[in-house]
Formats: C-alpha cells, structure tokens, sequence
C-alpha cells in the first residue's frame, strides 16, 4: 500500500500535539498539591513521572517525523494545544468516550481526566485509525498502518541520540520500519500498559492508566485529604482571567513567556537534536512549579476564595514584549 506522506505528517504532528496537551494537564493538577505530607508527595511524584515520559514521547515522535523527511511543528497554531477553552484533542472521538481536557486543580474531575486520556484500548476496543479515535492506543496503531515498511524510507533528518532515563525510559533513533514500529510501541505500552491483566509497561513499571489509578486510589482511600493537602487553585483559568488583578496578569504572563521558550527549546530540539537542548527542555519542564508559586504567592482572584493559576498559553516570538 502506498503511504499517503501528507497524511502521516499530519497524524505526526497531530501526535505531537496530543503528547504536549498531556503536559499542561498533569503539571497543571500536580502544582496543586501541598507537599508537606507523604501521600501528596505521592501523588506528585507518580504525576511528575508520568510528565517525564509524555516528553520521552515526545521525542519518540519527534525522531520519527524527522526520520521520514519531515519538520516538527511544535509552535505552529494550527498544533499548539489551545487551553483558551475546553480542549477537545485533536480526531477523538464524539460518540466513543468523549470528553475535553480542562486545567484543574487536584481532585476526581482531574483524575477522571488523567485516566480517560490513558485509557487502555482493552476497556475501548475498536478498530486503528487517526480520526474518530476513543484510545490514544487505537491513534497510534492507525499511524503504525500508515507507516511505509521500505526500511530507505526513514534515512532522513536528525535523529535524537539514544539514552536512557531513569525517570522516563528509553530514547532510541530510528532507522528503519521496524524501530518505527518499535517507538510506537513504546509510547502505547508507557501509557496503557501491555494488555488486559498486565499493569506494567515492558519495563516493569507501571503503564500511565495504573499510575494514575494508584492516585485515585490515595484520593478515595482518604490519604489525601482535599481541604488539607490542595491548594485551592482556580479550574479553567482562562475562563477567570478578566478577574485577575493586574499583577496576577504580569505573574501569568511570564510564566506563559516561560512556557512559550519551553516549547520553543522543544522545537529547536528536533530540528538541532542537539542532547543538551534535550536536557534544557527538562529543564524548563522543571522550572514550571515555582513559576506558578509566584503567581499563587498573590493572593486569591478578586472576588473569588481561589488562587490564580497559569493560563499555558504559547505567545509568539514578537508578542513576549
């Protein structure tokens, strides 16, 4: 079957822009929670894990377009993920467990989220495809059917060294179909684990969905306690933003022009494939919590008892002041 180029670049980048909606969802919830007691810290740590493997992902994905002859867009609008309104991700399906993603605090709406992104294709089954999808699992086998199988066809572009993280896996090139194959099957398996009744990932760790079934299960069991251990951040903060005084607006704008270089050193990663801009990414990923602790430190949103939160939005080159 021949490969329809301009459609696989398409999934790809859709790909990418489904890994880096991950990000703001999950940072966004596990900014919330206090560290002060064991099970928040918990919480945090499985959250922040997961966090480092969607930029693994990331990467993965990333070696994959450049391989075929292709350019990321991580910054391009037409692939930015929007967090203006409720994102819908992009080909999910309407009628087979819809949802839209929202920034939330710590607590049931925002797990519920977590676990519907990840949800194992096993609980959903149905046929691969990159339009009309109900698991992450069934997007990316619809792409592995996309995929040409002439091994020449992924001598192209830069290719992100292969290295190993603890925290997040294994980055590896990709040279041929079956190292194609091979990162698709990673991602699939991180997320959602290897099937009905295995919980880990290959690696012996634990997939995405039961990472996040182990923090549900420290919310109902009454470990974490939502008045005690929660900040009480704002949900959708876009939504809030006209009430935010202005030196919340200031606080929020730099935190965006922070998350904006991060996507922009994200970017120069898979054009540069460069390791130490692969590292100044995680960096950045890092720097996250304490850019958001200054916009808390200011107080509730006027008018309301919640605490302002990052917007995540990705402001242009020209548009930074």
């Amino acid at each position: 079957m021949k490969t329809d180029r301009a459609r696989l670049r398409h999934d790809l980048r859709t790909a990418m822009t489904i890994e880096l909606a991950t990000l703001p969802t999950y940072l966004y919830t596990m900014m919330t929670l206090r560290p002060d007691r064991a099970p928040a810290r918990q919480a945090i740590g499985l959250i922040r894990r997961v966090a480092y493997e969607e930029m693994l992902h990331m990467a993965l994905v990333g070696n994959l377009i450049n391989a075929l002859g292709f350019e990321t867009a991580i910054t391009d609008p037409a692939y930015v993920p929007d967090f203006t309104q409720p994102l819908p991700l992009p080909g999910h399906s309407t009628t087979s467990n819809p949802f839209t993603v929202v920034l939330r605090p710590f607590g049931p709406e925002a797990i519920a989220t977590f676990l519907d992104i990840e949800l194992p294709a096993y609980d959903d089954p149905g046929q691969p495809t990159t339009e009309g999808w109900a698991t992450i699992g069934q997007f990316y086998q619809g792409i592995e059917a996309e995929l040409p199988t002439d091994d020449a066809a992924y001598g192209h572009g830069r290719q992100m060294a292969a290295r190993g993280n603890p925290a997040a896996g294994v980055l590896f090139a990709i040279t041929s179909h079956a190292t194609a194959v091979a990162a698709l099957s990673e991602i699939v398996h991180q997320g959602e684990g290897l099937g009905q009744g295995h919980e880990n990932d290959g690696d012996h760790e634990l997939s995405h969905y039961w990472r996040f079934k182990e923090v549900e299960t420290l919310l109902t069991s009454g470990q974490i306690d939502l008045a005690r251990d929660v900040l009480p951040v704002v949900a959708d903060p876009y939504a809030h933003l006209g009430a935010y005084t202005e030196a919340q607006q200031a606080a929020n704008r730099a935190f965006n022009i922070a998350y904006s270089e991060l996507l922009d050193a994200l970017q120069a990663t898979f054009t540069s494939a460069a390791p130490e801009v692969y590292g100044a990414s995680t960096t950045a990923m890092e720097a996250m919590p304490q850019k958001a602790a200054v916009l808390r430190a200011l107080g509730p949103i006027p008018g309301t008892d919640r605490l302002a939160g990052p917007t995540f939005e990705y402001l242009p080159r020209g548009a930074r002041g």
